[in-house]
């Protein structure tokens, strides 16, 4: 993805983190330095090793009131006490669950439509692309085939 946006020259405009890189010190800094305009610096002087978790959280959630966050795959942890991942295609938008609830809202006909029409596109290609794998599955190692090996 970062490399997608580097080819576009957009980098600046659409930071790409890794969240267990979050809870170290020296990224936080590196991050920070990188996109100063869009990443908080969220650490003090004394701040050496580990970033505690609810720091993180914050800063997260702090972003997300001006900013679209997303993941790129489905994942859990404690950003999904207050976020839940809407999916669309191969990113998942993280919307704020709504405070009346301790569950996301359920998705809507239509974005379940749009996401199985995206992945029947995004997988039919590569099945048939598999397929004709198929005969060199008892020569290579399983590691270098398709998911199904």
């Amino acid at each position: 993805m970062q490399a997608a946006i580097a080819r576009e020259g957009r980098i600046q405009d659409f930071p790409v983190l890794d969240t267990q890189s979050l809870n170290w010190v020296p990224y936080h800094r590196f991050i920070h330095k990188r996109y100063p305009d869009k990443i908080p610096l969220i650490l003090s002087e004394s701040d050496t090793n580990l970033v505690h978790p609810l720091k993180n959280f914050g800063m997260i959630a702090s972003l997300a009131k001006t900013n679209t966050i997303c993941y790129l795959h489905p994942s859990y942890g404690y950003y999904f006490e207050q976020f839940f991942q809407e999916p669309h295609g191969m990113a998942y938008p993280l919307k704020s669950i709504p405070e009346t609830t301790i569950l996301p809202t359920p998705l809507e006909t239509n974005l379940i439509a749009e996401n199985e029409l995206f992945w029947d596109r995004s997988w039919t290609p590569w099945m048939h692309r598999s397929k004709r794998l198929s005969p060199l599955r008892n020569r290579l190692p399983c590691a270098l085939l398709p998911v199904g090996c």
